[in-house]
């Protein structure tokens, strides 16, 4: 691992360490593996009884052998298996983009696409997204190194496996890009009767053959069911009409330009210019391309969309922009789009003093932030010196470095945040409720991620759907401990009512939780 790869893992490796579980998706995972390890299923996945067959089962079994190894649940752990991943992109793509004398600089490329909005979102939180990306990026670099000939002998059988690795992180997505950005590659080279080399027989006896067994375990564990679910439903239902994350064919395009932040012009201009100006011929930039354009295209014409779905764009987009600024360091219209973020983030720490009055969070100590928006602002103001002296591949590499130093200062003051990111400080405070008032019994109004709180109360809990079931719960005998997002109940005066001699036994983070059946007044 390069030092400047091993400075990427550790600048961010605080927001694990000091963050909160999401939960939108990482409380759930983990939720998720406490039930697989509970029923020894290591091929079908549930949430509270309901089939979880969205994903594979690769980035589940890591972390399922963390919880095994540690007895534990530990965020940064897992946070690993998103950020060495990260790592490994930039490291593929430098030793390529280096054995093919394209005179890029590493580090611009490290920082242009490690600072990428989309790409450091992906790498900051517990996803399989990222796995998946290393693996098309592995797929395709082997298949260029097929291609141009310095491969190896195992290399053949390498493409197959990482393009199945690929699938087993995310799903269909990993099959598609590389095995369509091949075949369109070829297409362009008036190559495509070549495709067996690539991709004959003994390849596809390899992808065939381990979806095959696979699938056989899936069976075993879940039956004809989940294998159904798992091959048509999320497969054919997500591609053809959605039943989830349903958008319309210009969604892509129109989040792209937030998704590319803070390089967004510079990326234009990089692309209209290094192409207009053809400043970079040959093979390497063809393959590039073709994944882009590919990818994108491809997830357009998909019916379910999210943003993070087009994260295998982002290193042939990041590193293809990059060889071009090398080349390109004078020209006005990129130092703009370099200069552009730094201008605006040069205010990030005068705007920090006065922005304290319009937080709605309650802040014990803004120092952390006070320091991390002081480097942001000095990083940029010395990026625009850089580029204002036309050494603008410096001033990009400073502006990405600060951006990454901000993160992990400010990363310092997530504690504080934390009643707002998560629900472990929630359900510990509650539970000393429900310990003290002997309940044993959990429930929850409606909003569906307070469920995954099981992992923290080790118990499930009840869903709350109706006013009126909330108010015939309130009238038994016995009690039970019910959790409830705050805006919903100033939102439903219904439910004012209900609980109107009920007070909260407790509010954090937006959220409170309330004593039923037997009343207790506070």
């Amino acid at each position: 691992m390069r030092p400047r790869h091993l400075a990427y893992l550790l600048l961010l490796l605080p927001v694990f360490i000091l963050r909160d579980y999401t939960p939108s998706n990482e409380l759930k995972y983990l939720s998720i593996v406490d039930d697989a390890l509970r029923n020894n299923s290591w091929f079908a996945f549930y949430n509270h009884g309901e089939a979880y067959a969205d994903k594979p089962p690769l980035f589940f079994w890591l972390m399922m052998c963390a919880r095994l190894l540690t007895g534990k649940h530990l965020l940064w752990l897992y946070g690993l298996f998103s950020l060495l991943p990260a790592v490994g992109i930039m490291a593929v793509m430098d030793r390529w983009f280096d054995r093919e004398k394209t005179g890029h600089d590493p580090l611009v490329s490290n920082l242009m696409l490690g600072t990428s909005v989309m790409f450091l979102g992906a790498a900051a939180v517990v996803r399989m997204d990222m796995l998946m990306c290393l693996f098309i990026v592995l797929s395709l670099h082997t298949f260029f190194k097929l291609y141009n000939g310095s491969s190896r002998p195992c290399d053949r059988w390498l493409l197959p496996l990482w393009i199945f690795l690929a699938v087993f992180s995310k799903g269909p997505v990993g099959f598609f890009v590389p095995v369509l950005t091949i075949v369109a590659f070829l297409s362009v080279k008036r190559e495509i009767r070549s495709v067996g080399r690539y991709l004959g027989w003994q390849q596809w006896t390899v992808i065939l053959g381990l979806s095959a067994v696979w699938f056989l375990f899936v069976y075993t564990d879940g039956g004809r069911e989940y294998l159904d679910n798992l091959l048509v439903r999320q497969t054919v239902g997500r591609g053809v009409d959605s039943f989830h994350h349903k958008e319309p064919v210009w969604y892509y395009l129109a989040n792209l330009p937030w998704m590319l932040a803070p390089w967004t012009v510079l990326y234009i201009a990089a692309f209209w210019f290094g192409l207009k100006r053809r400043l970079l011929k040959g093979d390497l930039q063809t393959l590039c391309l073709c994944a882009i354009l590919v990818t994108f295209g491809m997830l357009t014409a998909f019916s379910s969309k999210l943003q993070i779905y087009l994260l295998p764009v982002f290193p042939f987009v990041a590193y293809l922009a990059s060889a071009y600024i090398y080349r390109l360091q004078g020209n006005i219209w990129v130092r703009i789009g370099a200069a552009l973020p730094a201008v605006l983030l040069v205010l990030a720490f005068p705007v920090s003093l006065f922005a304290d009055r319009y937080v709605t969070y309650e802040f014990d100590n803004y120092l952390p932030f006070y320091i991390a928006f002081f480097i942001l602002s000095a990083g940029a103001v010395f990026s625009l010196w850089l580029i204002i002296r036309k050494a603008t591949a410096r001033g990009i590499a400073v502006l990405g470095f600060s951006i990454l130093l901000t993160l992990a200062v400010a990363s310092f003051g997530l504690p504080q945040i934390n009643p707002y990111i998560g629900y472990e400080r929630l359900a510990a405070e509650a539970r000393q409720t429900a310990e003290r008032e002997n309940i044993s019994e959990f429930a929850f109004f409606r909003y569906y991620k307070l469920r995954n709180m099981d992992v923290y109360l080790g118990n499930d809990l009840w869903r709350i759907d109706s006013p009126a079931e909330l108010d015939s719960l309130n009238r038994l005998p016995g009690r039970v401990l019910m959790f409830m997002q705050d805006v919903q109940f100033r939102r439903r005066p219904e439910l004012v009512e209900i609980l109107k001699d009920t007070p909260p036994a407790g509010t954090v983070g937006g959220y409170s939780w309330y004593i039923l059946g037997t009343r207790v007044q506070y």
